[in-house]
């Protein structure tokens, strides 16, 4: 056998792999609305008032009485005191106060005017030729 024929050449094929990156430049929008609309609030008001009674007692005590409550703390009672000259000193009771605490609720009804603001996000690519590179 010749040199030449018995020599068989075989191609060889290498593959080899590249990476390239793209860089893609978005775009975020961001909008921002602001709305005013007008509600009836509804709330129920508590409250209290007072009422005074004057009431004549005219009696004379060795001591000043206490200022008491009754009718379960809606009463108060708050003794007026005043010194008499006679020929002996005397402590008389001129009067009282009745303090009647009354307590009252209403529903009111205001209109307001109320905001409210809405966001909107939408993102968009850039365009193809501004901001696209490879690294």
């Amino acid at each position: 056998m010749t040199q030449s024929s018995d020599m068989h050449v075989l191609p060889l094929v290498e593959e080899q792999a590249t990476i390239t990156k793209e860089v893609l430049h978005e775009r975020v929008s961001i909008k921002t609305t602001s709305e005013s609309y007008d509600e009836v609030v509804r709330e129920t008001l508590r409250g209290e008032r007072v009422e005074i009674t004057r009431v004549p007692i005219e009696r004379e005590v060795k001591a000043p009485p206490p200022v008491r409550t009754e009718e379960n703390g809606a009463l108060v009672i708050v003794p007026v005191l005043e010194e008499r000259l006679t020929v002996v000193k005397t402590l008389i009771l001129t009067e009282e106060l009745h303090i009647r605490r009354q307590v009252t609720s209403e529903v009111v009804e205001i209109p307001i005017t109320l905001r409210k603001q809405n966001v909107s996000v939408s993102s968009n690519p850039s365009d193809p030729t501004s901001g696209r590179g490879q690294t």
